[in-house]
């Protein structure tokens, strides 16, 4: 069932990310997840209204590669090998909600000794649209 959508698309550049562009779209929007106030590992996002309630949550893969996936030419097995430099962009899903106010990003550290710590509040974006 598809549903009125925003696709975010965002850059980064180390631990700093930009929000540069909102299209609306027709898709399928995975559903919500729910995530509670536990501290938790990765990266997730979520819309927010203007009361900063969670409108809409979903986590997945950390989409800020620290390092490229490499494989060995005679097993064939992956190994990790740090990226030169930590810059992309990366687009993310979400409900056309009316009452949306903000774009919140969470994710582990962007930092290979601590990635694997809880995560904290990476970026926060301002959707506009009436107070």
């Amino acid at each position: 069932m598809s549903e009125a959508t925003v696709r975010f698309s965002l850059e980064y550049e180390g631990s700093q990310v930009r929000l540069v562009a909102e299209e609306r779209l027709t898709t399928v929007v995975p559903p919500s997840d729910e995530i509670d106030d536990e501290p938790h590992m990765g990266f997730w996002y979520e819309l927010r209204d203007a009361e900063d309630q969670v409108l809409y949550s979903k986590m997945m893969y950390n989409p800020i590669a620290l390092d490229d996936e490499v494989f060995d030419p005679e097993s064939g097995a992956p190994s990790p090998v740090p990226v030169e430099e930590v810059a992309g962009s990366f687009w993310l899903l979400a409900p056309d909600d009316a009452q949306a106010r903000q774009l919140v990003l969470h994710s582990s550290p962007i930092d290979r000794e601590a990635r694997w710590d809880p995560a904290v509040e990476l970026a926060r974006f301002d959707l506009g649209g009436q107070p």
